[in-house]
């Protein structure tokens, strides 16, 4: 095992080293000033940029009253009303136009002054909570309803909403973002072992390189209502070009590639009873399975080879896509089909699952699932010892959840779990994938700290049985939820493997999280055929690595998101043996700004 620290790191990377600390001396600054009450008000949140979490289900919704002078008030019957005109509810995929034109509606209530909308995460409910934040009016006092933006006041001022009322919203979209990387020893040194016969990797580094990256999407969307009908239809499309600057892990040729990266349509219709809504969509879109544990929308697409941006990943479309999404009091109803976006170089899968979701919330306490996957269609392979493939087409998963809230009672002390089975309709497979993660978060401490442990295995393929058993990990990622660590993602996947995290963070500010993650990974099975190299296709040993993370997400405001990132992975004993001995630590360095408008 290479436990020593031996960095030697290049001029550019030393450079990087420097940028980082700038950035994130900068993400400090809103620290510094800030009264107590300020703090408090972020106690249970981690701000979100809202463009950032498109794709993704909210689990809460929250609305506060206040009055003109601030003081809060007790109206459930305007709550309601005000709940109702937002649309948004607890247990729909979030959708920035649907919130910014459930805004409208809000703030042309005749009692409302102004309406704010904040997004955030929360580990003790489980994910995305949505915020509104409403100002009434002065009784007797009425506020004039008028249309906004660029096509009624011909102010360039009000870009990018070209129109918006309480019924409609039309706006231009601008999404963009720059990011710097670099690293040392990538793939432990052995770059050229690891990524032989890659199709990806052209001329990999053997021991630092640094880059940058870049991206634009521009677009169109809007949603408006049908006659005066609960009726909203919806839709966006956009063109996203990246580029990538400098040698990265797999090439050093300049390569950018742009295409269209959205193009969706879909409708809403508001159902009787609280709450309750019918969310229909079809195209080119993110999507997200609860935390990403079997579907999560960063590997709906791919930013490899010639499309530039690996690190930034700004493709998140799943190429076709059809949701249709029942939200009914407390039941939560969904059906999905998706094809991934993949890359034209490398053999296509034409992989298509399709599948239902079942959800039912206990009294905001909890929340439990059901969902069901098949693999409709699939022309790739399951690699055996023996040489023989085996289809993914018919692959059938069954996926059971738990959310526990204020776990025990206990305020802060949350649980979350899932697990999963797979079988094949046309051979024998017993495949099995789950975790239990629980954590205990403080609301009432200063800089809110947390501490987590989640345990997730991923069962591998015992050659001495008829079955096969390794788990499909199908979709699974999210740089905060599965994603096998920030390093070690290009060296593994969530199948034939055994990870133990612990996670600790605290939030200086409401905008600001700070995470320290701690990864030790294993094989389930020594038989690894399927892994990402051939190299490690046959383990000597299931100890594969250690990986620390330390990692800044700061949201500087709706528009702008910054995250930075420093980690290293240590290589044990079936990497070594894997790779032929003689290894390096694998360090990284990378800073990324995101805007959304």
């Amino acid at each position: 095992m290479s436990g020593e620290v031996n960095w030697k790191p290049s001029p550019a990377v030393r450079v990087l080293a420097g940028l980082c600390l700038v950035l994130l001396w900068g993400a400090f600054l809103p620290v510094y000033g800030r009264s107590g009450a300020d703090a408090a008000a972020g106690r249970d949140r981690t701000d979100v940029t809202p463009g950032s979490a498109e794709g993704e289900p909210v689990v809460e919704l929250r609305i506060e009253l206040r009055g003109t002078e601030g003081q809060v008030v007790e109206d459930e019957g305007l709550r309601q009303r005000v709940g109702e005109r937002f649309g948004l509810t607890a247990g729909e995929l979030f959708r920035p136009m649907q919130a910014e034109t459930g805004l409208g509606r809000v703030r042309a209530l005749p009692d409302v002054s102004s309406a704010e909308f904040q997004l955030f995460r929360s580990e003790r409910v489980g994910g995305l909570v949505a915020e509104l934040q409403v100002t009434l009016l002065p009784e007797g006092v009425e506020r004039p309803k008028t249309a906004a933006g660029l096509l009624h006041s011909g102010e360039l001022g009000d870009l990018p909403v070209l129109h918006q009322s309480d019924r409609a919203l039309l706006k231009l979209i601008l999404n963009g973002g720059v990011g710097a990387y670099g690293v040392s020893n990538p793939f432990f040194g052995k770059s050229d072992v690891f990524l032989a016969g890659s199709p990806i990797a052209k001329d990999p580094p053997r021991d630092g390189s640094a880059w940058w990256e870049w991206y634009v999407e521009p677009g169109i969307g809007g949603i408006t209502q049908v006659g005066t009908l609960p009726l909203y239809v919806y839709g966006a499309a956009t063109y996203l070009y990246a580029q990538s600057q400098g040698q990265d892990i797999y090439n050093s040729y300049s390569r950018g590639r742009g295409g269209i990266e959205k193009a969706y349509a879909g409708f809403l219709y508001d159902l009787p009873g609280k709450g309750s809504v019918l969310d229909v969509s079809a195209g080119r879109q993110n999507y997200q399975l609860r935390q990403g544990f079997l579907i999560s929308k960063i590997p709906g697409s791919t930013n490899i080879g010639r499309l530039g941006g690996l690190q930034l990943g700004p493709r998140l479309a799943f190429e076709k896509t059809v949701v249709a999404r029942a939200k009914l009091g407390r039941f939560m109803a969904e059906g999905i089909f998706l094809e991934p976006t993949e890359y034209e170089e490398i053999p296509n899968s034409n992989t298509r699952v399709a599948g239902g979701t079942l959800q039912y919330d206990l009294a905001a306490k909890a929340d439990i699932g059901f969902t069901y996957l098949e693999t409709v269609n699939s022309d790739g392979a399951y690699l055996m010892p023996d040489g023989s493939r085996l289809s993914p087409e018919g692959v059938r998963t069954y996926n059971g959840s738990l959310w526990a809230r204020s776990l025990l009672g206990v305020d802060g002390l949350w649980l979350k779990s899932e697990y999963a089975y797979q079988d094949n309709r046309d051979y024998p497979m017993a495949a099995r994938a789950g975790y239990g993660w629980i954590g205990y978060d403080s609301g009432r401490l200063p800089w809110r700290p947390s501490l987590g442990y989640r345990y997730a295995a991923f069962t591998g393929d015992d050659p001495d049985t008829a079955r096969m058993e390794r788990f499909d990990p199908l979709f699974s990622g999210g740089q905060q939820n599965f994603v096998p660590g920030m390093i070690m993602n290009a060296v593994t996947k969530n199948a034939n493997l055994i990870t133990h995290r612990v996670r600790a963070s605290v939030k200086p500010v409401a905008s600001l999280e700070i995470v320290l993650d701690y990864f030790r990974f294993r094989a389930d099975e020594l038989n690894n055929y399927g892994a990402i190299s051939r190299t490690l296709w046959e383990l000597q040993s299931k100890r594969l690595a250690d990986e620390v993370d330390l990692s800044a997400f700061w949201s500087v405001s709706n528009n702008f998101y910054l995250q930075m990132l420093a980690a290293v992975a240590i290589p044990d004993d079936g990497i070594e043996l894997a790779l032929g001995g003689d290894l390096e630590n694998w360090y990284t360095l990378q800073a990324a700004l995101y805007f959304f408008f």
